[in-house]
């Protein structure tokens, strides 16, 4: 399935234009912190659009 085939299925499903995602990366593990929750701000700063 690619990433247009997944977005028409997900707001065809009813989810919100701007939630529906532009793009997937696969990664082996995510980064977490000692207490198991995830780094979202680690994740933003490799995977995120560049500054702008």
């Amino acid at each position: 399935m690619t990433i247009d085939r997944l977005g028409a299925r997900l707001a065809a499903a009813g989810l919100r234009r701007q939630a529906v995602p532009e793009r997937l990366e696969i990664v082996d593990t995510l980064p977490r912190n000692p207490a198991g929750k995830v780094l979202k701000r680690e994740l933003q700063q490799r995977f995120g659009p560049p500054d702008a």
